[in-house]
């Protein structure tokens, strides 16, 4: 649920339903607190065209595909997004 709430407060968009694909700690993901380790959980939804509004915490969004991921995505999407069974999971 929590999830869910934050891609609406985030991002506009209300889903219905998420599915868990991948959860996993990323090294190198440093942060303002000094941790340089985080827990990622990657999460798969239907989007289903609604607008993308979003809120003070983005500045920018784009559409790829999974072989040409952009360069400037954060670490933690890049990680999950070279892993096979994500791949494989969001392909499916």
């Amino acid at each position: 649920e929590a999830a869910i709430r934050e891609l609406h407060e985030e991002l506009g968009v209300r889903v219905d339903d998420l599915e868990l694909i991948d959860r996993c700690l990323i090294e190198g993901d440093g942060c303002s607190r000094g941790a340089d380790v985080h827990m990622w959980n990657a999460y798969l939804a239907r989007y289903d065209g609604q607008t993308i509004d979003l809120n003070e915490e983005g500045d920018s969004y784009s559409w790829s595909s999974l072989d040409t991921i952009p360069d400037n995505v954060t670490l933690p999407v890049k990680v999950l997004l070279e892993k096979e069974e994500v791949r494989k999971r969001i392909l499916s």
